[in-house]
């Protein structure tokens, strides 16, 4: 008896438990039947005993149809012995309210076999909506932020209130917004910045006046809510062609007086709820207050919760440390900056943001940093990044006290770094470009003794009675040969040199380069094994150019080689062809390039020569060379055992097979007038055409060849292109108007004006640049005199 009693008593206060229970208790049978519950599950659902009773109502009547799927799968895992997870669920009641709860789902185990389900559940319909409230509060709040992002972005007006208007229309997803200003004459308000209007209706909006809607707002300061039903018919239909049901009006009201109208329009919604209604006056009011803003924005810097707002979306770096280094604030561009967050300030100082190796210690760059602040002097400072990269920033600084004894420092810094680079990169060049003139300069001036000398050399060649100097003047042409060499070095390093693009034969250049070295590989005892493949197409592009690479190249292995002691010294020059490239290689054997200045070596200005054997210019020149010629170039190296330079270059015609047209092939009785102020230049040229059987005049001056053609017609004329007084060009001009068929050639060392350059581009007479060779002379003055005469192409 004493067990039953204590057995009846249990169940009393299960059942005391069960039916006061806060949560809602339900069971439910096999096929979802309710067939008990408690207080709080009846005054939920809104039923009574006798609804229930005999399982009459089955809980999945009461629910929405996606839920009760789910539920019904969530049974279905139960009876099978498995643990959910609580969900949700939405659930009508019996005065057709919709309400969410949350429910547990457990076994009811009846005669040892499942026999249903418990449903324990809360009420979260309240919470859904708090929850609905706070994230309507944190959209209304993003949007206010977006605005406020955008109006800070600039001082611009038009930049700012087109960034507005955007922003409210991602942020709020209004259809069309228009922000309309007071035109300076107060007679209408114009559209300025708009987002999601199309062209008609831009044009229906873009000016207000009396009698608008937008001008009544503005003169009344009052907002208004108005649905598409209030306006004309005509409105009304653009209205409903555009789909816009509702529309409201925010005057942009400031203490300064009303700048304008905050337009909005929205489809879907008859009208606008309260809340976005108080959203954009909030909106219209930041706007306003943005305008104002503009015009006041010294004004801006009193108010401290202005300060706060710029300091927190400035561009600049902002922050604060104390007169010890120790940083105290950085705002938001500081911290991404520098690569911190907030929380990384509460151990940051001063010395973790300078360089390790810096010439200043820390306490050298608070006494800067205090003095500038002094002075109200800007100062620039050299820092480290979170990730060890390294940065210039121009900072100013102010002093903070208390009393008399200072305590913090306030800063703002600006980034520099990009642009001291681009200023150091503008000085380099302008002393690469003063160079290059004073370079330019010196070869031209060379270039016409150089002519001199090399053409008397060749002359004296052929002549029979200095056969017994044939040596001597041989060596005499060849040393010409290579001042012209470097002249032409010299030219290619001042940007000077013509780019004159043509078939070019990479056998013949290797050859003509390797004759110019050969006492530096003799003296060096280096052996040179060439391995061309045997017809090996022509590249195109600037055999100048091309010579120029090929010389530096051989240069560095030679001058490698030198540095290097070996019994054997080599360097394999090899080339072969593809379908598109020539492909390049020159292999030394030497010491070879250290692993870390491999990736350099085509840097300008890079050289790990000693000083006084290199400026770091020649690889960086053949970089520059090959890259114009749309070639590529790579250097490989292994540190003890050489270095490998490999080219490709593209194909361009073959060259042909058949010699030149020699100049025997033009009439002996041809006549050509010399155009020459040089003295020395113009006799070697009437000698070499002279003995070439060529009637031959010679003049010293423009005007003098002017009076001549008018006396004599002649086949050719050879003319220098700069001389004192009328220029070559300009002679050509006169006499072209009165002989248009006169052939010409022109010789220039004026290879850096680029008034020369556009003439000869735009007259397309052939040019020889000096020094040249006879047979250079020879060959132009043949092709010239046997071709016909094309018109000169017409200036652009």
């Amino acid at each position: 008896a004493r067990l039953h009693e204590s057995i009846r008593r249990s169940e009393e206060r299960y059942r005391s438990l069960f039916q006061n229970a806060l949560e809602i208790v339900l069971t439910l049978d096999l096929q979802g039947r309710i067939v008990s519950w408690n207080r709080a599950a009846l005054l939920f659902l809104g039923l009574t005993p006798l609804d229930t009773r005999n399982g009459l109502v089955n809980f999945y009547d009461l629910l929405v149809p996606e839920t009760a799927e789910w539920l019904r799968f969530m049974q279905e895992r139960t009876l099978q012995g498995q643990q959910l997870h609580p969900t949700e669920i939405e659930i009508r009641r019996s005065d057709g309210s919709l309400a969410i709860i949350e429910v547990t789902m457990q076994l009811f185990i009846e005669h040892a076999k499942p026999a249903g389900v418990y449903i324990i559940g809360r009420d979260m319909t309240e919470r859904q909506r708090q929850q609905r409230a706070l994230t309507e509060q944190v959209a209304q709040l993003t949007a206010l932020h977006k605005l406020s992002i955008a109006l800070s972005s600039s001082l611009d007006r038009q930049d700012i209130l087109q960034q507005a208007a955007e922003a409210i229309a991602h942020a709020r997803q209004f259809d069309c917004v228009g922000i309309h200003l007071i035109h300076a004459n107060n007679q209408y308000l114009e559209l300025t910045a708009h987002a999601g209007m199309e062209a008609e209706f831009r044009e229906l909006v873009e000016r207000a006046g009396p009698g608008t809607r937008v001008w009544e707002v503005w003169q009344s300061g009052q907002a208004e809510v108005m649905s598409t039903e209030k306006t004309s018919p005509f409105v009304r239909a653009i209205f409903d062609r555009l789909g816009l049901t509702s529309h409201t009006f925010v005057p942009l009201i400031t203490t300064s007086g009303t700048y304008g109208v905050l337009a909005i329009g929205r489809s879907g919604k008859a009208e606008f709820s309260e809340g976005e209604f108080q959203v954009l006056q909030t909106m219209a009011a930041q706007i306003a207050r943005a305008l104002e803003n503009i015009d006041l924005y010294a004004a801006v810097e009193t108010s401290a919760a202005r300060y706060r707002d710029l300091y927190e979306n400035a561009n600049d770096f902002v922050g604060t440390m104390t007169i010890k280094g120790q940083i105290l604030l950085l705002n938001r561009a500081a911290l991404r900056f520098f690569g911190y967050t907030a929380g990384d300030l509460a151990h940051l100082t001063l010395a973790n943001m300078l360089p390790v190796d810096g010439m200043q210690s820390v306490e050298q760059v608070l006494e800067q940093i205090q003095q500038s602040a002094l002075s109200s002097d800007t100062h620039e400072l050299q820092m480290v990044r979170q990730d060890g990269s390294s940065a210039i920033l121009e900072m100013r600084s102010r002093l903070v006290f208390e009393g008399e004894t200072p305590t913090t420092i306030h800063f703002i810094a600006r980034d520099i770094t990009e642009r001291r680079q681009l200023e150091a990169q503008v000085r380099q060049g302008e002393k690469l470009a003063a160079l290059g003139q004073l370079v330019a300069g010196a070869a031209h001036e060379l270039n016409n003794p150089l002519a001199v000398v090399l053409g008397m050399s060749q002359l004296l060649m052929r002549n029979p009675a200095a056969a017994d100097l044939i040596d001597d003047i041989r060596d005499i042409e060849v040393a010409a040969q290579r001042a012209k060499h470097i002249v032409n070095q010299m030219l290619t390093f001042a940007r000077a040199q013509q780019d004159v693009r043509g078939p070019v034969d990479l056998a013949l250049l290797i050859d003509r380069v390797l004759l110019n070295l050969r006492r530096s590989i003799q003296i060096n005892e280096i052996r040179v094994d060439t391995r061309i493949k045997p017809e090996l197409p022509a590249i195109w592009g600037d055999a100048y150019q091309i010579e120029q690479v090929l010389d530096n190249l051989l240069h560095n292995a030679i001058q490698a080689l030198s540095e290097h002691r070996s019994p054997l010294r080599k360097i394999v020059i090899s080339a072969t062809a593809t379908d598109s490239h020539i492909r390049l290689s020159i292999d030394d054997n030497g010491p070879g390039i250290a692993r870390q200045d491999l990736p350099k070596i085509f840097d300008p200005f890079f050289t790990t020569k000693e000083v006084g054997h290199g400026i770091g210019l020649g690889l960086s020149l053949v970089y520059g060379i090959i890259n114009k010629h749309n070639g590529s170039i790579k250097a490989e190296s292994t540190p003890g055992h050489g270095a490998t330079f490999l080219i490709e270059l593209p194909i361009g015609h073959k060259i042909s097979q058949q010699p030149a047209a020699p100049a025997q092939s033009a009439s002996k009785h041809s006549s050509i007038l010399v155009v020459e102020d040089e003295t020395d230049v113009r006799m070697i040229l009437e000698r070499a055409l002279t003995q070439h059987g060529y009637d031959v005049d010679a003049v010293d001056s423009a005007e003098a060849a002017l009076r001549q053609t008018g006396v004599k017609r002649y086949d050719l004329v050879i003319s220098d292109l700069r001389m004192p007084g009328m220029n070559g060009n300009e002679l050509f001009d006169r006499v072209h108007v009165v002989q248009p068929q006169l052939r010409w050639v022109f010789i220039t060392g004026d290879t850096m004006s680029s008034t020369s350059e556009a003439f000869l581009k735009q007259s397309g007479v052939p040019f020889l640049a000096k020094p040249f060779t006879l047979e250079e002379l020879w060959e132009a003055v043949a092709i010239s005199i046997l071709s016909e005469r094309k018109p000169p192409a017409q200036a652009a």
